[in-house]
């Protein structure tokens, strides 16, 4: 694969590890480490890092603490942040708390945790739904002194809207303000979704329209999905459709999610002229159509009793070189 005669560095070898972590291709990862060892080439820092990145990818999550910790103990290399954060990354991926503490006890033992280390302990426990235990990290962070940034806030709501807790996460946005911190877009689109659960179209707007100005903020795609969901949601899909033409008009493109609820909004209210006009947008926008699509609208074809045009639908899957489903 490279020349014999040309002399390597660890660079070019990183780079095929980071891309077979990406993969999840482990067997390929091992088989670089082993020509990177036939050159004499030592491994260094992000070498580790995409090694743990790819045992964690296919939940070999024992390997990925004994590699952290052959780097500890084997290597002259001085640790950085960066690995403990891959690691903590990975915990929080495959929601092993407990590995996660570890990793950050090690942590503590080499570099001091910042609040970046705490966004990943607390993501770690939010995922795993274990609320009382991510708000302790938080208080822990406090403790020692650390000044919370947005992220960390940010976390946390994320957190508590995803376990339901909506007023907790409100409550986020006050500390927010306490600690002279201006919310992001993240922040907005967090409380913003404390609104979409509620279904409170006027809020949502509000947050959209006149929160993220306020701010000197643009509402981004996460934004404008919030509220396409709430317009279809609540059957407003004149309004639901306003949305595609402000995120045009913003330059931002959307995806074939939004499209499928759009489309899902037309199923419910049987509109199939509609349904095919989302189609014809989607290849003039070239978004690619899925098959999901097409049965949405063989569904509404049914439901206004135009059986011939739902039969059509399959071929029209067959012509776009997708696969029909057992839907």
């Amino acid at each position: 694969m490279f020349d014999a005669g040309i002399q390597l560095t660890v660079h070019p070898f990183n780079a095929l590890l980071g891309l077979y972590a990406h993969l999840g291709s482990i067997a390929e990862a091992e088989r670089v480490l082993q020509r990177m060892g036939k050159r004499d080439i030592e491994p260094n820092q992000k070498s580790y890092e995409h090694l743990i990145l790819v045992n964690a990818r296919v939940g070999r999550i024992q390997n990925m603490r004994d590699i952290l910790e052959k780097f500890l103990k084997e290597t002259t290399i001085p640790p950085s942040e960066s690995i403990f954060y891959t690691t903590l990354h990975a915990c929080k991926e495959t929601g092993d708390v407990e590995q996660a503490e570890e990793v950050f006890g090690r942590m503590k033992d080499f570099v001091q945790p910042t609040a970046a280390a705490y966004v990943y302990l607390i993501a770690v426990y939010g995922r795993a739904k274990r609320i009382q235990e991510m708000e302790s990290v938080f208080e822990r962070m406090v403790g020692f002194g650390i000044e919370p940034e947005i992220r960390v806030f940010n976390a946390l709501m994320k957190h508590y809207v995803s376990a339901g807790k909506i007023d907790e996460a409100r409550y986020m946005l006050r500390r927010v303000k306490q600690a002279n911190l201006s919310p992001d877009e993240e922040t907005l689109n967090c409380l913003a979704q404390t609104y979409l659960e509620e279904g409170s179209v006027a809020d949502v707007e509000k947050i959209a329209f006149e929160t993220f100005p306020l701010h000197n903020l643009q509402p981004n795609k996460s934004t404008y999905f919030f509220l396409l969901s709430l317009y279809v949601r609540e059957d407003q899909l004149h309004k639901a459709e306003s949305v595609i033409k402000r995120m045009e008009e913003a330059e931002i493109k959307p995806d074939k999610y939004f499209f499928g609820v759009l489309m899902a909004g037309y199923s419910k209210m049987g509109g199939s002229v509609g349904a095919e006009a989302i189609l014809s947008r989607m290849q003039t926008m070239h978004i690619t159509l899925v098959t999901p699509m097409f049965n949405i609208l063989m569904g509404i074809y049914l439901q206004e009793g135009k059986s011939k045009d739902a039969n059509l639908c399959v071929s029209r899957i067959e012509h776009e070189g997708l696969r029909p489903d057992d839907r």
